[in-house]
């Protein structure tokens, strides 16, 4: 007979593969072989976020129960930081204690394959990151000593690499990194970096010609023209974001074959006085029609709240109709023509992000009503901010109700999904859901 305590791992791992995060830890009280098939999934994937730090140290980190349980080390994949507890509610000094637990565990955790960390205790964890042969993905404050960065270099066989905030030393030892990272780098992504420059970019794109994905944003010596330029460096890029400015002029400007872009991501920085689409931006989507003629992903952030052009739109409609499968504008509004050109002319049209107006959610549903294809729409409005109304239960429903195809809404951390026919249920969006960049491609729903 076939009971909870004879079945196999491999059956429990499927089943439990199919279970939310926070039912794991209960399910794993269960029975013993169900304590035994949960830790995998438990302990692979261990995000430390600000209900935790909260917490601390009134509950036990993950880190502190595999310092007394090494043997769960094995298991541990992933970790990500997102908080660091301090030592009090308005100080500015980390939690020591708790900087050396993290340390501690990384140090068994042999089998890790990423690490992402945007605060800025990278120092804490270089020497725990030697040595990690299977480490593929890097996310870390790079801001650090001449030192340091050269014990950062020390680290091969990445396949993503992701560095925030980096300081000079840690850009200027870049080229020399690249070579290591050659034969297998493929997504580079450098964020808010004051100190990089055209030079030392092309020096290291140089050494990387199998990049599919380059994203440079914030970075205030290196604009969208010097990206144009360099990514011939880089000829299979898949995805690419960079920041636009008003002082370079694109009309004679290069731009290679990119035949295999598929998503593109536009940090939009600009003068006050400007129009929300200024004439850059339109000439950007112009040199890249013959490059890279098709684009399923497109998303936009603007500095300030402002609608963005209706003839940007309509250029980017007219140039991708037939391929735009996810559109993002992010930070800023946009008209209510605009968003009917765009549901109805994009044939393949799944996932589009932009503030829901809830004052005209009527006009907005018959709006997003013209696609036949949309699956998602996730909203951008910050409503908790600024005390507008959230979405609910109602409004969900109603948006359900006219428009068919949707079956995912995104709103003020909540998911509304379409259970049976019109009905919806909302869940809390997962803290175990890694973070990322806003500019990066969107995982299928």
């Amino acid at each position: 007979m076939v009971t909870a305590d004879n079945l196999n791992l491999d059956v429990l791992d499927l089943i439990f593969c199919h279970l939310p995060q926070q039912d794991l830890p209960s399910t794993a009280l269960v029975s013993r072989s169900f304590f035994v098939g949960a830790i995998p999934r438990l302990y692979g994937n261990i995000i430390y976020s600000s209900k935790h730090a909260k917490r601390y140290p009134r509950v036990m980190t993950p880190f502190c129960v595999i310092m007394a349980h090494p043997w769960l080390a094995t298991h541990v994949k992933h970790i990500e930081i997102r908080v660091v507890p301090k030592l009090k509610i308005e100080a500015t000094q980390f939690h020591s204690i708790f900087l050396s637990q993290c340390t501690a565990a990384m140090n068994m955790c042999t089998n890790l394959l990423s690490f992402k960390c945007v605060k800025p205790i990278l120092p804490m964890f270089l020497k725990a990151l030697q040595g990690k042969e299977r480490l593929q993905e890097l996310r870390v404050h790079a801001t650090l000593t001449t030192l340091q960065a050269e014990m950062l270099s020390a680290i091969k066989s990445l396949q993503s690499l992701a560095l925030d905030s980096a300081s000079w030393n840690v850009i200027d030892m870049l080229p020399k990194w690249a070579p290591n990272l050659s034969p297998t780098l493929t997504n580079l992504v450098i964020y808010m970096s004051s100190d990089l420059n055209e030079l030392i970019l092309e020096q290291m794109l140089r050494k990387l010609p199998g990049l599919i994905g380059l994203h440079v944003v914030g970075c205030p010596k290196v604009d969208h023209h010097t990206i144009l330029r360099l990514a011939s460096h880089t000829p299979h890029l898949e995805s690419l974001s960079f920041s636009t400015t008003e002082t370079s002029n694109t009309s004679d400007a290069f731009v290679p074959e990119l035949s295999n872009l598929r998503h593109l991501g536009l940090d939009t920085r600009y003068s006050t006085l400007s129009s929300p689409a200024p004439i850059v931006l339109s000439s950007i989507l112009k040199l890249l029609r013959s490059a890279s003629p098709a684009l399923t992903s497109f998303v936009m952030r603007v500095p300030e709240v402002k609608a963005v052009g209706r003839s940007f739109i309509e250029q980017l409609v007219k140039d991708y109709a037939q391929t735009l499968k996810q559109v993002s504008f992010l930070d800023c509004g946009i008209e209510m023509d605009s968003i009917v050109h765009i549901c109805s002319n994009c044939e393949l049209l799944e996932r589009l992000e932009l503030p829901i107006p809830l004052k005209e959610l009527i006009v907005f549903t018959a709006a997003i009503g013209r696609s036949n294809t949309l699956r998602t729409v996730v909203d951008t409005n910050a409503h908790g901010a600024d005390h507008h109304q959230s979405l609910g239960k109602q409004n969900a429903e109603h948006l359900m109700k006219n428009v068919p195809s949707l079956n995912k809404i995104v709103s003020d951390k909540r998911v509304w999904t379409r259970r049976h026919l019109n009905e919806v249920a909302f869940e809390n969006l997962s803290s175990h859901t890694s973070a990322s960049y806003w500019f990066l491609p969107r995982q299928h729903d």
